[in-house]
C-alpha cells in the first residue's frame, strides 16, 4: 500500500492501481448502504444487505456509534473521520488509510487491520480483542493487525489482547494502561 498526499499524477501511470474514489463518483448512497447494513446485521444476514464502501474516499465523514459489524471497508481512505464508539467487529479495513480519525471505545474485536494506517488516529478504549465465535464457548476469532501502523497514536486503555501484531508499528504511540 502507498499514500500519496498531495502528489501531481496527471502525467503518472496507475494502470493497475487502486484509487480511492469519493461516494458520489461511484454511484454509492453511504446512508443508504449504512441502513441496509443495519437491517443485514439486525436479521443475521435475511434482509438488507452488507455494507461494502471498499476502495472509496470517506475523509472527514461522521460515523460515530454507527454499526459496521463485517463491512467491507478494505482499501478505504477515512481521514479525520469519526468512529468513536463504532461497531466494527469482524469488519475488514485492510489497507485503509485512517490517519487521524477518531475510534475512541471502537469495537474492532476480530476484525482484519492487515497494513492499515492509523498514525495519529485516536484508539483511546479501543477493543481489538478476540470475537467469540457463535456457538463455540471455546473458539475465538482474533483481530489482525499485521503490517498496521499506529506512530503518534493514542492507545491508551486500547485492548490487543490475542490480536495479531506481527511487524505492527507503535512508534510515539500513547500505550498508557494499553493490554496486550
Amino acid at each position: 500500500a502507498l499514500i500519496v498526499d498531495d502528489a501531481d499524477l496527471a502525467h503518472a501511470n496507475l494502470e493497475g492501481a487502486i484509487m480511492a474514489r469519493r461516494p458520489e463518483e461511484s454511484g454509492i448512497d453511504v446512508r443508504e448502504t449504512l441502513d441496509a447494513h443495519g437491517s443485514w446485521v439486525d436479521s443475521g444476514g435475511k434482509r438488507g444487505r452488507r455494507a461494502d464502501l471498499a476502495k472509496l474516499d470517506l475523509s472527514g465523514s461522521r460515523f460515530g456509534s454507527a454499526n459496521l459489524a463485517a463491512a467491507r471497508l478494505g482499501c478505504v481512505v477515512m481521514r479525520e473521520a469519526d468512529l468513536s464508539g463504532a461497531m466494527l467487529a469482524m469488519a475488514d479495513l485492510s489497507l485503509s488509510d485512517l490517519r487521524k480519525s477518531d475510534f475512541a471505545r471502537a469495537d474492532l474485536r476480530g476484525a482484519n487491520l492487515d497494513r492499515a494506517t492509523f498514525t495519529g488516529a485516536r484508539l483511546a478504549g479501543a477493543q481489538f480483542g478476540p470475537m467469540p465465535i457463535h456457538g463455540s464457548k471455546t473458539e475465538v476469532w482474533s483481530s489482525s493487525l499485521i503490517g498496521a501502523r499506529f506512530d503518534q497514536a493514542d492507545l491508551s486503555d486500547a485492548d490487543f489482547s490475542s490480536a495479531r501484531l506481527r511487524n505492527a508499528s507503535f512508534r510515539g504511540a500513547d500505550l498508557t494502561r494499553a493490554r496486550f
